[in-house]
């Protein structure tokens, strides 16, 4: 079988860029109201974020030595616009198999024994290269696909290998896992003129966008300069019909001023933001639940939640954090109310996504794993040494 590989088509990438003078020195958080445009930070301050490019898609492409022992059976998944793939692989005689998903920085392995299902591969701006890679731990035997995503209608769908995976994809009819099942709920939330944006490499879709931050202690120096580096890229990368809020969590929580419920994406709120959290010096405990409840108690709830910390959570767990998402409470009372309500709600009735990020320190890796997979989320370790200074050198 002769390797086929991923279409190498050009990005189709908008310039987004503006020219905004470097903010001011601001030594404590100023008024929403003493805030403009000037206080941006120079875009050569952030890494750049990828630029909406409308749907994309990709096509996974067979490696030319995989071995036969090893059984992929792939589905087409939508994915808020978006056509992604996912899959299960299997091994011949149920032996333990591992299965790693690299694009970019997304860098995820699982492992069990006999059958590994991928619910979806996450989308990816345009150009993003991809490779799946499954290992049978008993037999050493190997198998790879690679992909790149494209914007739909570019790629090149008339391949007979494309034509083959569509066929084995799973019927239209056919029971759908839970995870793409939540996955299709979510992209019909969207409606026309969602917006995208992308926090250390993980895309989202839709209109509300929040952003739970840890500013505990442990945070500061080189930590706390990455990720406010990535948030001030991703909040420039939203377009104007998108809506975003920040909550930074420690012993206590803090907002930026004038933040009362989701603010556009305006370049004045969004300087606001940015002139705001520069003053802001980490201090304090891991305690993100109160964060957790003051997104989830806004009028609309988020398409998409970006939660970082850099350290073990406290107070907070995976059931927490679903019970907010079905539009429960973590109290008792909260929890009581619910179990008695008719209303119907499931698991899925809100299609939040959260996508979860621990920063050098993997201490609540699990949790947050747990989180995103319940939400049909994202999650992803990074390390601050990874992500350096782009004025680093200059």
């Amino acid at each position: 079988m002769n390797q086929q590989r991923p279409p190498q088509s050009p990005q189709q990438q908008r310039s987004q860029t503006q020219s905004r003078p470097a903010p001011a020195s601001t030594p404590t958080a100023p008024a929403a109201a003493d805030v403009t445009k000037a206080a941006m930070p120079p875009p050569a301050s952030a890494p750049a974020a990828p630029a909406a490019s409308g749907p994309v898609a990709i096509e996974p492409v067979e490696g030319a030595n995989n071995d036969a022992s090893l059984n992929f059976e792939w589905r087409v998944v939508e994915l808020s616009g978006n056509r992604s793939f996912g899959c299960t692989v299997s091994s011949a005689a149920g032996h333990p198999i591992s299965v790693r998903i690299e694009q970019l920085s997304y860098q995820k392995t699982l492992r069990e024994d006999g059958a590994i299902t991928i619910a979806v591969i996450p989308a990816g701006p345009a150009g993003t290269p991809g490779k799946l890679t499954a290992r049978d731990e008993a037999t050493g035997a190997t198998a790879e696909f690679t992909w790149q995503w494209q914007p739909i209608g570019k790629s090149s769908g008339g391949s007979a290998l494309a034509s083959k995976l569509l066929k084995k994809a799973a019927p239209a009819n056919a029971p759908a896992t839970k995870q793409a099942t939540r996955n299709a709920k979510a992209a019909a939330k969207n409606k026309a003129g969602s917006a995208t944006t992308a926090f250390f490499g993980q895309q989202a879709s839709g209109r509300r966008f929040a952003f739970i931050l840890d500013m505990s202690g442990s945070m500061a120096g080189t930590r706390w300069a990455t990720c406010t580096r990535e948030l001030f890229a991703s909040l420039q990368a939203l377009t104007s019909q998108a809506q975003f809020f920040v909550v930074l969590f420690s012993s206590s929580v803090a907002e930026p001023p004038g933040q009362s419920g989701w603010m556009d994406a305006s370049a004045d709120n969004i300087a606001s933001v940015v002139n705001w959290i520069s003053g802001i010096h980490p201090d304090g405990g891991t305690y993100p639940k109160p964060a957790f409840e003051r997104v989830f108690s806004l009028g609309g709830k988020p398409d998409a939640v970006y939660f970082l910390t850099d350290g073990e959570l406290y107070d907070f767990t995976p059931s927490d954090a679903q019970r907010l998402r079905d539009g429960g409470s973590t109290s008792l009372w909260g929890s009581l109310a619910r179990f008695f309500s008719f209303s119907g709600n499931d698991n899925e009735s809100t299609g939040t996504v959260i996508n979860t990020i621990s920063l050098d320190d993997r201490s609540s890796s699990k949790a947050l794993e747990t989180m995103a997979e319940e939400s049909g989320g994202q999650y992803l370790h990074i390390s601050s040494s990874d992500t350096p200074d782009p004025e680093a050198g200059a």
